[in-house]
């Protein structure tokens, strides 16, 4: 279900709305209308939405958001429906793209790839949101709820060599 804020959200109450999104949803928004296994939906065929879909009401969501001829991210679907989209979105355009980047990754925050729909990596998720909110001078307060999914998150699909190389990503460069 979308969440439509009444009033020009702050950076932070866009994050804090974001990370009860990953906390409450049970994972990315796919499926399958020929875009590929890992193609992410503003909306899909099972009632879900992404993260930058999560802000978009039913009421101007357009099919054709999913499968824009300039590509599909929230600057692409801003620009070709800018009339139908919440007036907040222009200003909180770069909030909204990293956001969609940390939903859209894959590779480390999904689990459980085997199967037509997906599942959260609680883990990856958390270690991503803590760190957009720390640069962008945000507080990760919100984060917590999605690190209180870790314990429940089918521990089975996250394996030791997982938090490995998600330990690797996230040190810095030498």
């Amino acid at each position: 279900m979308p969440h439509v804020f009444d009033h020009t959200p702050t950076e932070q109450e866009v994050f804090d709305e974001a990370c009860r999104y990953f906390a409450t949803s049970p994972g990315p928004s796919t499926n399958d209308r020929g875009f590929g296994n890992n193609a992410c939906l503003y909306r899909n065929d099972r009632g879900g939405c992404c993260v930058a879909g999560h802000f978009i009401p039913d009421e101007v969501y357009d099919r054709r958001m999913d499968n824009l001829e300039n590509g599909t991210s929230i600057s692409s679907v801003l620009r070709a429906f800018s009339r139908v989209l919440p007036h907040w979105f222009a200003g909180r355009i770069k909030l909204l793209g990293e956001l969609q980047d940390i939903h859209d990754d894959h590779i480390l925050c999904w689990a459980e790839r085997s199967r037509p729909w997906r599942i959260w990596n609680y883990m990856a998720l958390a270690n991503r949101l803590n760190n957009l909110a720390i640069d962008r001078g945000l507080s990760p307060a919100a984060v917590d709820l999605v690190r209180a999914k870790i314990p429940a998150a089918a521990p089975e699909t996250f394996t030791a060599a997982d938090d490995q190389l998600l330990q690797q990503l996230m040190e810095p460069e030498a």
